[in-house]
C-alpha cells in the first residue's frame, strides 16, 4: 500500500497476516474451508512490518510472552478491571442480558487465544474466537487462553518453554439474582449432602460479587435474619470442607438430626446461631 513492496522499508520489511488476531505458522494458502481451518466468522488481517513483526504485534525470536493486552466484555461488568497478570474475574451480568462477547488481544500474536465454556479443554476445536457471542448463565465459567504449548504457534524451538496464561471469568447475575439464589436455599435443620452443591454454588457467586455488592447484601442480613447475607453467612472454606461430611444423607433426614448435622448447617446459617 501506498507504494510499499516486499523489501520497500529495509529486509526487516513485508507483509504478514493474522487469523482471529494470530500470526498464523503458516502461509494462508494453507487455511482453506475445505480442509477445516478457516470457519464463518474467521477475521483475516494483512498488515506492512518494518521489523519483522515486532511493531504489529509480533514478538521477536524468543519472546514467550503469553499475557494478554487487553481484554473486555459486552452486556456486564468485568471486574476487577483488567491487568495482565490477574487471571480470576466476575462478569456482573446486565439484567436480562444472557449473552456476552469477550473483545482480547494478545501482547505476543504469535500465539493463539481461545476460550471455552465451564471447562478448559486446550485439546479440543470446539471453542469460541474473539468477537463470537457466547449464551451464558449465572454460574458459568469462561476461560480465556493464550499460548497453550499444544497449539499452532511460531514458537518454533521455544515452543517448550511456554507456559501459557490462562484468564477465569465467573458469570454472577445481578445482586438481586444471587440473593433470590441463597434465599432458595433450605433452612439449616432441613440441610442434608446433596444441598452441598447449591450451598458451595451460591457462596461462590456470592464471593464472586464486588465489594459494594456484597455490602449491600451484608447490610440487608443484618436488617433481616431471613435475608440472603444472613442465610449464607461467611463459612471459612475449611470449615465447609469439615463439616460437610456430617451432613446427613437423604435417607436420614426423615430420622432427624446429630448435634453434629446441627453444627454443620449452623456454619452455612449463622443468624441460626446467634450470629
Amino acid at each position: 500500500m501506498a507504494g510499499s513492496g516486499s523489501v520497500g522499508t529495509g529486509s526487516g520489511s513485508g507483509w504478514m497476516g493474522t487469523l482471529n488476531d494470530w500470526f498464523t505458522n503458516y502461509g494462508f494458502a494453507e487455511f482453506t474451508v475445505a480442509n477445516g481451518t478457516l470457519k464463518a466468522g474467521d477475521r483475516i488481517s494483512v498488515m506492512y512490518t518494518c521489523t519483522l513483526g515486532s511493531d504489529i504485534g509480533g514478538a521477536v525470536e524468543g519472546n514467550t510472552d503469553t499475557t494478554l493486552k487487553a481484554l473486555s466484555a459486552t452486556n456486564g461488568k468485568l471486574s476487577p478491571a483488567f491487568d495482565k497478570e490477574t487471571t480470576s474475574y466476575t462478569l456482573t451480568m446486565e439484567e436480562g442480558k444472557h449473552t456476552v462477547t469477550l473483545n482480547y488481544t494478545a501482547n505476543n500474536k504469535a500465539f493463539q487465544v481461545r476460550t471455552y465454556l465451564n471447562q478448559y479443554t486446550p485439546s479440543s476445536d470446539d471453542y469460541y474466537a474473539c468477537g463470537e457471542t457466547i449464551s451464558v448463565k449465572e454460574g458459568d465459567i469462561i476461560y480465556v487462553a493464550c499460548g497453550d504449548p499444544i497449539w499452532p504457534s511460531m514458537a518454533g524451538n521455544d515452543a517448550l518453554k511456554i507456559i501459557p496464561h490462562v484468564y477465569e471469568i465467573t458469570v454472577v447475575g445481578s445482586t438481586g439474582a444471587v440473593a433470590e439464589l441463597i434465599k432458595a436455599l433450605p433452612a439449616p435443620e432441613k440441610l442434608v449432602y446433596s444441598d452441598k452443591g447449591d450451598v458451595e454454588n451460591a457462596k461462590r457467586l456470592f464471593d464472586a460479587l464486588g465489594e459494594d455488592e456484597q455490602a449491600k447484601l451484608g447490610r440487608a442480613g443484618k436488617a433481616d435474619r431471613s435475608a440472603p447475607a444472613a442465610r449464607i453467612g461467611n463459612p471459612a472454606a475449611e470449615r465447609n470442607g469439615k463439616q460437610y461430611g456430617s451432613l446427613p444423607r437423604q435417607s436420614e433426614a426423615v430420622h432427624g438430626h446429630s448435634s453434629a448435622d446441627t453444627g454443620a448447617a449452623a456454619a452455612l446459617h449463622p443468624e441460626d446461631r446467634g450470629a
